[in-house]
């Protein structure tokens, strides 16, 4: 009585909890074996023969499926269990209990009920018939199976989960043996089937199974379709830092079943590196570890908590990392090779522009003609200001980014070289922010920078004392360049855009290039004010041979 109602609990419990197939297996077993406890302990509580076999009937309801349910049970517990398994497990049950209520008309499970009186009243006497020795042969086939199941589970599963698949086992047999006891009358004890004993342990075993050892928690099929199978290697450790789980790939850094149960400590000291990363703060770092597996590993470690937010280990993941970190060398060193080949062209380009403009410089000693010789120079400016952009590259690690601050402030001083300027003399004000442009934008901003500063030192100051400023930001996906001198400025009714002149033709064509507009002032002094957008799409050297040519 007592076994049926901790199953009953156990059914109430599971029930609650319903969340798999495995705990709906589980709440059928228990009603099952409620069935059996209650009414075997009713017949023993129940004189009256009418009741009596009524109760008997009701037990036989428990005694035909448990063992179909328990195999069921076993069957899912290692995910071998199919549609057609369960079909053709429940129905000779269902025939038996089909006879159990039935067996008034044919007596095929009792052949003869006999009252024997006694102090209390009257005790029955079952004679058993055909189907009572099917019913034994088939309890016993069913249970035999799936003990044989758990039995080769026990041998392949690890520590930790033994002692859960040893009360399973355990739960199995002691039907199959107080059974046995009451066939072959080992202990004779008039009138009383002691197997429904057997199944009140067994239900004892199973509660203790489940609250002990979290039987439906935990299942070994998860482990060993999750845990065994993955790649990575899997280490669990305790409260204490024992390792209580540890999968077979976890062998990449010779970590074995062999070490379950010693101190994190113990297992990592080959491994400082390791050890370290294990008492230490981080979650995740990349690890080589040197002789003898000469290996890199990612490693990462997460605490396990339960439901109730109660802190039960840690779980360690390993992950052989050696062929990513083989490829990134070999990235990293084709990466390097490439910049080390762009820096070269780089070079090459910067050093044959600078060939252009030495050849220029050259030119222009042989003209006496100072128009002449001011288009060479303009024209070697220009070609100066672009091998500045391809100098800077080949100088700096960034190979996609020109710090235009550092470019302008060299473009400056190289203009005023170029024409004589005194600093002193031209007061020079820049606001340029710390903005990087690619190559594509650099070059043309290069040139009109080059061109309109040019403009201003050659036209704006015939006294030779004045004020530049330079200003270059970035502002809501915009640059702003803005280029102003208070000299003497241009004409009131100058239209930049239908000029006839070749540095301003090229400005218009440049800053049209770059997707922008240009603005013009000459209230005080020249103002030229460039906006162009943030992110342009510009091949590099687009249409600037096409712009000369066309002049």
């Amino acid at each position: 009585m007592l076994s049926s109602f901790i199953v009953l609990i156990l059914a109430i419990n599971c029930y609650n909890k319903l969340s798999s197939k495995l705990h709906l297996i589980f709440l059928f077993l228990s009603l099952s074996v409620f069935f059996w406890c209650f009414g075997s302990a009713m017949v023993f509580f129940t004189n009256e023969v009418g009741m009596n076999i009524l109760w008997n009937k009701i037990s036989y309801i428990g005694a035909a499926f448990t063992p179909s349910l328990w195999l069921i049970l076993v069957l899912e517990y290692k995910k071998r269990l199919k549609w057609h398994h369960v079909l053709s497990l429940v129905v000779l049950p269902i025939i038996i209990v089909i006879v159990a209520f039935t067996n008034d008309w044919h007596g095929l499970l009792w052949s003869n009920i006999i009252q024997v009186p006694n102090q209390n009243g009257l005790i029955l006497i079952y004679e058993h018939g055909l189907f009572f020795w099917i019913t034994i042969f088939y309890s016993f086939l069913v249970s035999l199976a799936g003990i044989l199941i758990l039995v080769r589970m026990l041998i392949d599963s690890a520590t930790n989960y033994r002692p859960q698949i040893l009360l399973l086992i355990l739960s199995g047999l002691m039907p199959i043996i107080f059974s046995s006891i009451y066939i072959t009358k080992f202990i004779p004890i008039f009138g009383v089937d002691v197997t429904s004993v057997g199944v009140s342990i067994s239900g004892i075993l199973i509660a203790v199974s489940i609250y002990q050892f979290s039987f439906l928690d935990i299942i070994p099929i998860a482990h060993e379709i999750l845990f065994k199978n993955m790649i990575n290697g899997f280490m669990v450790f305790d409260v204490d830092d024992k390792l209580i789980e540890v999968n077979p790939a976890a062998n990449i850094i010779a970590i074995n079943n062999n070490q379950i149960g010693k101190h994190a400590n113990e297992i990592f000291c080959k491994f400082k590196e390791l050890k370290n990363f294990y008492n230490g703060s981080q979650t995740e770092s990349e690890i080589f570890l040197g002789n003898p597996l000469n290996r890199w590993i990612q490693t990462q470690i997460t605490p396990i908590y339960n439901d109730n937010r109660v802190y039960h280990g840690r779980l360690l993941i390993i992950q052989n990392i050696d062929k990513r970190k083989k490829l990134e060398k070999e990235i990293r060193k084709s990466l390097n090779e490439k910049d080390l080949m762009m820096k070269e062209i780089h070079h090459r380009v910067k050093n044959n522009l600078q060939v252009i403009s030495s050849l220029l410089s050259l030119q222009s000693v042989y003209h006496e003609d100072v128009k002449t010789r001011d288009v060479l120079r303009e024209s070697q400016n220009r070609v100066k200001s672009m091998a500045m952009v391809h100098e800077i590259l080949y100088t700096r690690e960034n190979l996609s980014k020109i710090d235009m601050k550092k470019y302008i402030d060299e473009l400056i001083l190289h203009l005023y070289a170029s024409y004589g300027k005194n600093h002193g003399e031209i007061k020079t004000l820049l606001n340029i922010e710390s903005v990087q442009m690619d190559i594509n934008t650099a070059l043309p901003v290069g040139l009109i920078i080059n061109e309109l500063l040019t403009n201003s030192l050659k036209y704006a100051f015939p006294e030779g004392i004045g004020e530049l400023s330079l200003k270059l930001q970035l502002i809501d996906h915009y640059y702003y360049l803005e280029i102003a001198d208070n000299g003497i400025g241009l004409p009131y009714n100058f239209d930049i855009l239908q000029t006839k002149t070749l540095g301003f033709q090229l400005v218009n064509r440049l800053v049209k290039q770059l997707k922008g507009s240009l603005k013009l002032n000459v209230n005080e002094g020249t103002k030229f004010c460039v906006k162009f957008p943030y992110n342009i799409n510009i091949t590099y050297i687009q249409g600037y041979i096409n712009e000369y040519d066309s002049n």
